[in-house]
């Protein structure tokens, strides 16, 4: 398979990485909480909420474009409220909930607390005599959530599935120790106000777009990957041995050319994966499954091998490396692990099997 980009869909990539080299820092990402300086340009060109149609004040862009973007940020390692905003965008899509997607648009910040991979939750909601909602569960592992402006979760009622805004000032927050620069906090909620959001949605709708997440992250863990071996390549052209560069080395080259098909072989499948949902293809699923899978495994192995090739300079935490090695990890974890999407995978091949025997 050969990308191609159309020449506005390069532009957009030439005008993201131009921005993202000029108005994100490491600093910033060290610093581990929201920049308003930078939210404020990032709502001015648009960039979280593209995906909203142009009607609620979106841009109406397709999954590559928005891809095209994310792949820049990843590749400044931006915050990850970009990421949730981008998702809590998506979802307002999908619900066609245009009041809120213009919220969105106007600068507010989100994330969307999704549960499972199945689209399952363990949030309950209950529904009171007076037509108001309260919401009472736990949350793990939701990044900046008390900094973020809108915070939506996927709550189960004896109605069946709903997403709801919950009211943030009544949610307790509790940050996790853990490592890495994401933020990750616990939501824990008991009856706090909520506004059920208009539009059902089905486990199985869920499930779809939690895929779409998941090929959406895939893109943002290419653009690391690119980084860490663009600095790699800088890095072994300047460290000498025996008076030669270590990259003229055979050794160093060879692992340099499998940090490269790696993160090859990971683009290709993230943006096969959007192009497939981009056009309701029934493959999609699957594509995002084997994408968020390549992104995962080679995001890790492209960082675990850049820390051989700096050697001690690799383990050290005054360089940067480190930053991307955390974000690998995490990210890997994030919208469901290889394991996870593998385990689908298999199940969806037997069902198949068992649909085919049965013609």
């Amino acid at each position: 398979m050969q990308l191609l980009f159309t020449d506005e869909q390069k532009l957009l990539g030439q005008i993201a990485k131009k921005f993202f080299a000029n108005e994100w820092n490491l600093q910033l990402v060290r610093t581990n909480k929201i920049n308003q300086s930078f939210w404020d340009k990032l709502a001015d060109v648009g960039w979280a909420t593209m995906l909203i149609e142009e009607g609620d004040g979106g841009s109406g862009s397709s999954l590559i474009e928005q891809g095209i973007v994310l792949e820049q940020a990843g590749y400044r390692l931006c915050s990850p409220v970009l990421y949730t905003t981008v998702q809590a965008a998506l979802l307002c899509k999908q619900l066609n909930v245009g009041g809120i997607s213009q919220q969105l648009t106007t600068g507010k910040s989100a994330v969307f607390s999704i549960g499972n991979l199945s689209g399952k939750t363990k949030i309950w909601a209950s529904k009171h005599l007076d037509n108001t909602w309260t919401i009472t569960g736990e949350e793990a592992f939701i990044p900046f959530a008390n900094e973020v402006d809108l915070i939506f979760v996927n709550a189960k009622s004896p109605e069946g599935y709903g997403i709801f805004l919950v009211e943030k000032s009544e949610i307790e927050f509790r940050k996790q120790q853990t490592f890495g620069t994401q933020g990750l906090m616990v939501l824990q909620m008991n009856n706090v106000k909520a506004h059920c959001l208009p539009s059902s949605i089905l486990p199985k709708q869920l499930a779809n777009l939690q895929l779409q997440f998941a090929a959406l992250q895939a893109i943002e863990m290419v653009g690391g990957m690119q980084s860490v071996i663009d600095q790699t390549v800088q890095y072994v052209n300047e460290r000498k041995q025996f008076e030669a560069p270590i990259g003229s080395f055979q050794a160093v080259q060879h692992h340099l050319s499998n940090m490269y098909s790696a993160y090859r072989g990971a683009r290709l499948l993230a943006y096969k994966a959007l192009f497939l949902f981009d056009h309701n293809d029934a493959e999609a699923e699957k594509f995002a499954r084997m994408a968020k899978i390549a992104a995962n495994e080679a995001y890790r192995e492209i960082t675990l091998m850049a820390h051989q090739l700096w050697g001690g300079n690799g383990y050290s935490l005054e360089t940067d490396l480190q930053l991307w090695s955390n974000r690998a990890v995490t990210t890997s974890l994030t919208l469901g692990t290889s394991l996870e999407h593998k385990q689908a995978l298999i199940e969806q091949l037997k069902t198949n099997k068992r649909v085919e025997q049965q013609v």
